[in-house]
This record gives structure tokens, sequence and C-alpha cells, in this order.
């Protein structure tokens, strides 16, 4: 008997075949930058084009030196943050030249008090890998174990700093939204020729499933292994070229400043790997020729992209021309691997499915839980539809070729496209393409008509590809 019969399916399932949904030539017209980045606007935003070349004028210049071979450099890269901003006087932008090394510790570049400052983060070596900035941390890492490792770099900073970093201090455990190398909460920022590198490497027991084993590189597959490598925290306007970001889940958090807001970024010959969701969030962001590498070497389960863009926000991550391959690991070959997931973001009971209990209901609230009788999921998730679309891009034979986009929470699809067998889950959600698979799975939902959707246009892509190729070849990368 298959696994695509009916028989077999979890009869809880919204969803029972997988879709690859594709563009039509006139929507992938639109997915340009000076389109995508100009709709990804908010009243009050500035209109930006950063495929726009500058007029090179460098007003001012900060020099960045480990070695400290110059006189009038710094040592470390937070240390030219804070020169920026303490003499900033009249001035509005600032490049931050960083010679080649490696830079460990973290950058936290803070929103600017009255007269907003804008920073470039330039490595002066022949290639991003010659500057590179790392450390180690990750989102299970208690607050004692952070401020150990990293307070002695934030006692001199100025107050802008001192205050984000105080906010990074409270608690008792980080969490993902704490456990970036590089965090950016400044407008208008740009990185050109680094690498930021998250050293973690998912060894700590205590974020694993009680009873994992790690591989002999002590490295488990399963678990709470959050780690940031950049953290766009609310920012708008972030352009990076030529930067590469390094870890395992989480590589890259794209933020939004609140649910339903926007802030936009962009990335140009880019190279970003990692293996769970290590493209992640709310932003409207425009990745243009990047190579999007999925790490198979500690065996976790993976899924490139998790966005959890807003229903209103008209684009969420969009690919143009960028290059999906693998790192050739045995693990997460031959279609074992998802372009990715949509985030439902905070819930903890979904009205998604049938649940096996005939006592669960969710109903629509200020808060999410799961309770008996009762559960509750707010419309900030619920609207955390998710959107991304790719035009013209190259992907490896590591992404499934039938089931693409995977279900939150969901037991996975078989080669065939259809469901894997598997018990139903709290945070179920099915991959949604448009609103219409929204307004079609929660038809019989009695809170539906609650969240407002009269307007939403139902078939506008959330999820599509336009003129892919497909590559047989996985590289071997160290």
């Amino acid at each position: 008997m298959s696994a695509a019969q009916p028989s077999l399916r979890p009869y809880w399932a919204a969803r029972h075949v997988a879709q690859r949904p594709m563009l039509s030539q006139e929507q992938a017209a639109q997915c340009r930058p000076e389109t995508v980045l100009v709709q990804g606007n908010t009243a009050g935003q500035a209109v930006w084009d950063p495929t726009r070349p500058d007029d090179g004028a460098e007003d001012w210049v900060l020099l960045v030196d480990q070695n400290g071979a110059g006189t009038d450099s710094f040592l470390t890269i937070q240390a030219a943050i804070e020169s920026a901003l303490a003499n900033r006087a009249h001035r509005t932008t600032v490049t931050i030249a960083i010679m080649p090394g490696d830079y460990a510790g973290l950058v936290y570049v803070p929103k600017t008090n009255g007269a907003p400052l804008s920073f470039e983060f330039r490595g002066l070596g022949a290639a991003p890998q010659d500057t590179r900035i790392t450390a180690n941390i990750d989102a299970e890492m208690p607050v004692a174990e952070y401020l150990n490792a990293f307070a002695a770099q934030f006692e001199d900073v100025g107050s802008e700093t001192r205050a984000l970093f105080a906010r990074m201090s409270c608690g008792e455990r980080l969490g993902t939204n704490r456990s970036a190398v590089m965090r950016i909460e400044a407008d208008e920022v740009s990185l050109s020729n680094l690498t930021i590198h998250n050293t973690y490497q998912a060894t700590r027991k205590a974020a694993a499933p009680k009873g994992a084993q790690p591989d002999h590189f002590g490295r488990y597959s399963q678990g709470q292994h959050q780690a940031v490598a950049l953290h766009l925290a609310g920012a708008d306007r972030l352009c990076a070229r030529h930067v590469h970001l390094k870890s395992f889940q989480d590589t890259l958090y794209l933020q939004a400043p609140a649910p339903g807001q926007r802030n936009r970024a962009y990335f140009a010959n880019c190279d970003i790997e990692g293996d769970v969701d290590f493209i992640f969030g709310h932003s409207t962001a425009f990745f243009e020729t990047c190579t999007i590498r999925t790490l198979g070497s500690r065996q976790a389960r993976s899924w490139v992209v998790a966005p959890a863009t807003h229903i209103d926000t008209p684009y969420g991550f969009v690919f143009a021309k960028c290059r999906f391959t693998h790192d050739g690991a045995d693990f997460g070959r031959n279609g074992q691997s998802c372009l990715g997931r949509q985030w439902f973001e905070g819930v903890r009971a979904s009205p998604y499915g049938t649940a096996p209990d005939p006592s669960y209901q969710t109903v629509l609230a200020s808060d999410n839980k799961l309770a008996g009788g009762q559960s509750r999921v707010t419309r900030d998730s619920l609207l955390s539809v998710g959107k991304c679309l790719l035009v013209d891009c190259q992907i490896g034979a590591h992404i499934s070729h039938t089931a693409p986009w995977d279900d939150w929470s969901g037991p996975g699809y078989a080669a065939d496209g259809s469901l894997n067998s598997g018990d139903w889950r709290a945070r179920y959600r099915p991959h949604q393409t448009c609103a219409a698979d929204l307004t079609h799975f929660l038809a019989a939902w009695p809170d539906l008509p609650k969240l407002g959707l009269e307007t939403v246009a139902d078939t506008v892509p959330w999820l599509g590809e336009f003129n892919s190729t497909h590559d047989a070849m996985d590289e071997r990368h160290d």
C-alpha cells in the first residue's frame, strides 16, 4: 500500500499533499528590488533603492586594526562605534573600515538618540573571509554565562549601547532574540566584504532533548540550538554586499519593529549558510545573486527559510538569481531538505486541523496558551503568514522537488509529495500558498470572521517560484 493512499494519511491534517506553487511571468516581473523594497515601505519611512550606486564620498572614516598598527585606529569594532556615537556632531554617516583579522566578541549597533547616524562596516581584506567577526553565543545560554563572557567589552560604552546591553542582560536565559553576534538596531546600516560567524557548535546538552546523543564532535542534531550570526532588530534599510553569514540554526534573523510594521533589507552577492530555519523573520528582504548553503554536517532536518511576514506586508523574502546549494555532507541530500516552512510565531494552540481530543477548542484571544478545554491564539500569530518567492534561482538536488515547502510542526512529506504519518501537534499549521488557503483551512473555525480578511486578495502568492533550474551537484564545503 503506497504512502499516498488516503487510508494512511493522518486524519487530523488540513493538507495531505504538498504544493509547489509557480508564479506567472507577470508576477515574477514584479520581483525586482525597486518594486519589492518600495512596497516594503511604511508611511514615514524613506524611499529606498539600494541598487543605485552611491557617490563614493566618505566624509568620515574610522579605522579598526586589532594589531594597533595605526596611531588613529581602534582595537575593536565596538570601540569605533562608540567613538562615532560620541563624536558625530552634525555628521550623518560614518565608515568603519576594518583591517583583516579575527575580531572576537559581539557587535551592537544601537538606535541613536537624536539625529540618526548611518554606519557602513567595510572589511579591508581581499575577500570576505579575511575579516571575521566571531562569537560563541546561543539562545539557551544563561544570562550569567553571557555576562561572564561579554560584559567586559561593554564596560566603557556610551549611553545608547549601555541601554541596549542592559536589555540583553535581563532574565535567566538569552533566547533567540538576544543570541546574535552582530545586532543592528540603527537604520541605514551597510555591511560589505565581511564574515559574521556564530561559532556555537550545537554542543549545549541542556538545549538537547532528554536522552539525545551527540555526534563525535559533541554536536546535537535536535533541540533548541538557535545561534544567530546577524540580527536586524527592527531597523530599516540594511544593505549587505559580499558578506558571509555562518551558523547552524537561525543564522540570519530579520525582525520587524512590531507585528504588522515593515522594515527592509537587501543582500547582494552574499554567502549564507546554516541548517534549521537559517533565514527567518518578518522583514521584507531581497536577496540577489547570493549563495544559500544548507549544512548537513550535524544531521539536523533542514529548512532554509522560515518567514513570518505579516499578511498586510506585500512581500516577505524574495530571492533572485540565487543558488541554493548543500555542503556535500551525506545527510540532507537527494531531496531530503526543504526550501522552507512558514513560521507560526508565538503559537501554542492551533485552530488548524482536527485535534484528537474532541473537547479541544481554540479561540481568538489576546495571548497564546494551550489549556485544557479552551485554548487561545492571537491575531498576530495567525496573521504572521510567511511569504517567500524565488525567481531565476538555481536549486540543488538536496531540496525536495515534490515537497519544497513544509508545514509548521507537521510530520513532513514523503518523496511522492504525500503527507507522512504522524501525530497531531498543538502548534500545527499547513503551508499556505495564498490567502485562499487560509480561509479554506479555517472555514469551519467560528472565529475566522474576527480576523477581518475581507479586503485581503485571495490569490496573491505567498509562496512561489519562477524559472527555477535544478542543479544535481552538491558542493564540498569546509
